[in-house]
């Protein structure tokens, strides 16, 4: 699925490429894998990310009930926004209004939620924590997160190696330096295993 959007991307042909960002699959597995290079379509295509997603967000609600994925995919299109585009009244709604739907979700029973759905919401909890300078409670979800992952993928996994970032960045936050540099180097060594140092990703942890 990543695939096509490179290929778009090495073909330079803009429409498509569009079209494909904004389908929900795709957003989500794109921006898991490497927001970095999400923002980098949206830079070639000059458009406006926030304008193109916002009528992209109400297709994506059609006939979806719920308790499906699409509220961390709300969370995590909210923070992508907030991230490379100006403020906005849909960012703050789609913000506010997906991080009550992942507060909803984990009041109810926690199987209904395994595998990779009940990461993606956990990952999407534990940032809604860290944003609000709950590192403490952060640190936990991401804690059970990483441990999740792990017994799926390993913990050199990208997927992974994100959890770990995040966890560091609630340790740092409690002055907790040592492990959370820790931590830091342990992703950054993994991504360049992984991807190699000239690769976006681990340049984002070399900077």
């Amino acid at each position: 699925m990543i695939e096509l959007p490179w290929q778009l991307y090495q073909g330079a042909s803009r429409s498509r490429l569009k079209e494909a960002i904004t389908d929900a699959a795709v957003f989500e597995v794109l921006h898991g894998y490497d927001k970095h290079e999400l923002r980098k379509y949206w830079l070639f295509l000059k458009d406006d990310p926030i304008r193109i997603y916002q009528k992209a967000w109400k297709e994506w609600q059609r006939g979806v009930d719920e308790k499906s994925e699409l509220f961390g995919v709300g969370f995590r299109l909210a923070e992508f926004l907030r991230e490379t585009g100006s403020p906005s009244k849909f960012i703050s709604e789609l913000y506010e209004k997906s991080k009550r739907r992942v507060a909803k979700v984990l009041q109810t029973e926690k199987e209904e939620y395994e595998g990779e759905t009940w990461t993606a919401i956990g990952n999407s909890h534990g940032l809604l924590l860290l944003n609000q300078g709950r590192y403490k409670e952060a640190e936990k979800v991401f804690g059970k997160v990483l441990t999740q992952i792990e017994a799926v993928v390993g913990r050199g996994h990208p997927d992974a190696l994100d959890v770990v970032n995040n966890l560091a960045r609630c340790l740092w936050r409690q002055n907790m330096l040592h492990e959370a540099e820790r931590l830091c180097n342990e992703a950054l060594i993994a991504r360049l295993n992984l991807f190699g140092e000239n690769h976006e990703r681990t340049v984002s942890d070399l900077s």
